[in-house]
């Protein structure tokens, strides 16, 4: 949104630009500059990309994420590497109402589990 919105002040500078403290040109003798009807490729183009990144750092950057519900916060923990400490972590931030920083040193201290290959560990259930 706020790049939206500058991108709108700049859109209407030819407006504003007598308001803002900048030393100006006698620009009442000049003819304005007709604008073009061109569609801004550049300005969509960074939007888009802006949007794509923010988009991918929050899936890739962060371990866990408690979410705004404790439901949300559960259906994060099914790919989490520690399940159940992620369990734990969204019952401290959204039952027990603890700070972030101290949920979250509670769930760092829990080590993470190796997942056995399969056809390895209990003879019963290998084929």
């Amino acid at each position: 949104m706020a790049f939206a919105n500058l991108y709108l002040l700049g859109w209407d500078y030819d407006r504003l630009k007598f308001i803002l403290p900048f030393k100006q040109k006698n620009s009442y003798t000049t003819q304005p500059e007709i604008r073009s009807n061109k569609f801004p490729l550049v300005f969509f183009g960074g939007v888009f990309a802006t949007i794509a990144a923010v988009i991918v750092i929050n899936q890739f950057i962060y371990d866990i994420r408690p979410g705004n519900s404790l439901m949300e916060c559960n259906n994060g923990c099914t790919g989490n590497a520690k399940p159940e400490a992620c369990k734990v972590f969204c019952d401290c931030v959204h039952n027990l109402g603890k700070p972030m920083d101290s949920c979250l040193a509670q769930y760092d201290k829990v080590p993470v589990k190796t997942i056995q290959p399969s056809g390895t560990g209990n003879p019963k259930h290998s084929r």
